[in-house]
């Protein structure tokens, strides 16, 4: 018989394993990125091999979506993706063979999917809204960590660094035998709402990617000041928006985002690229409590959250195969944009009629 998962029974715990189960594997997914110049000339291969070398994470997070969705035990997803990061990214370490980096890369994507949807499910039913800032915050505050570390060790270090990880994995013993929210036997917990809202939503940080090569050297600058901002933004958003309404704050940040855009890549506006990357971020802290009150099972959120993580491979492509970079980031963040916005608001007027999740109670 299934027993209820109640976060709030295991105290602090749980939130903690959601903040590292966040933060950890972005720091390891994310710390090539700062050292792609040297992996290209290292291992003589041109930048869109080294890109690829990079970007097979985010094939991999689809695959560890759907694994997570097997799990019984809150503990078992935690302590395997946490122990699988840390062995693989010290094992690349010590590899220069391209077929072998792309693998392990893309086992990297499957652990970072397992541990970010374990993450997302358990913050969102912490009923928490500071608890899930912070634990979605944790993309800012990895990508924070891997940059310092760039900025202090070479490359096969901070690869080496990413076994933080493994004694990390241990704290899941603690939870092994806690029955996890969702039921086994109930097939993917997946919604096709919730994976085109993220899919949407994701737009503005994935099209960042472009920022170092429109911005040149300021563009260290306004990463490191924007993340920086972005991880107290990720807290206080998702709180402003529980006090005047998840939709009301979608509907606003999404129009926002859509004028800053045109500052920040038309006008190279350095300000409005600092506030559009804030923007483009703390989004995403909003959209689990909105999906929360679209009715969608905590449970749907996280794997939903990784599978439209395709569009981090998507957006910079699409921009690069039409040309003109600056026009067409603006021109894909408005139209993303505009569509979250309606899908928004048809989501609501059809799941509010005919939903048939469940709504746990945290």
């Amino acid at each position: 018989m299934h027993n209820p998962y109640t976060v709030r029974q295991y105290g602090h715990i749980s939130e903690i394993m959601a903040i590292i189960g966040y933060v950890i594997p972005t720091f390891i997914l994310v710390t090539p990125t700062f050292y792609i110049p040297y992996i290209s000339k290292t291992l003589g291969i041109p930048y869109y091999t080294t890109f690829i070398i990079i970007g097979s994470p985010y094939i991999g997070r689809f695959i560890g979506a759907y694994i997570y969705s097997r799990f019984r035990y809150l503990g078992t997803p935690f302590m395997l993706s946490m122990s699988v990061l840390g062995l693989t990214s010290f094992s690349i370490s010590f590899l220069n063979s391209v077929p072998i980096l792309i693998i392990l890369r893309f086992v990297i994507g499957i652990a970072f999917g397992i541990s970010t949807s374990f993450a997302v499910e358990v913050a969102v039913r912490t009923r928490k809204q500071h608890i899930i800032g912070l634990t979605t915050g944790g993309w800012a505050i990895g990508w924070i960590l891997a940059a310092a570390i760039s900025a202090v060790v070479p490359y096969r270090y901070a690869s080496m660094s990413g076994a933080v990880a493994i004694p990390l994995s241990a704290i899941g013993v603690l939870l092994r035998r806690v029955n996890i929210g969702h039921v086994i036997a109930s097939g993917f917990n997946f919604s096709v709402y919730g994976f085109l809202i993220y899919f949407l939503a994701f737009e503005p940080a994935f099209v960042l990617q472009i920022i170092p090569q429109i911005y040149g050297s300021a563009a260290f600058l306004e990463s490191e000041v924007a993340y920086f901002l972005a991880i107290p933004a990720y807290m206080i958003f998702p709180i402003m928006a529980k006090r005047y309404g998840f939709r009301k704050a979608l509907y606003s940040i999404a129009s926002i985002s859509m004028i800053l855009s045109i500052f920040a890549f038309l006008y190279l506006n350095f300000y409005a690229a600092i506030v559009f990357t804030v923007f483009g971020l703390a989004v995403n802290a909003v959209i689990p409590g909105f999906l929360r009150d679209e009715n969608l099972s905590p449970e749907k959120i996280g794997p939903s959250m990784n599978f439209s993580a395709i569009n981090g491979f998507l957006v910079p492509t699409i921009i690069y195969l039409i040309g003109s970079i600056r026009i067409s980031a603006v021109a894909i963040t408005i139209f993303s944009m505009a569509c979250l916005i309606a899908l928004s608001d048809v989501g609501h007027r059809i799941f509010s009629h005919s939903s048939t999740s469940v709504l746990h109670k945290a």
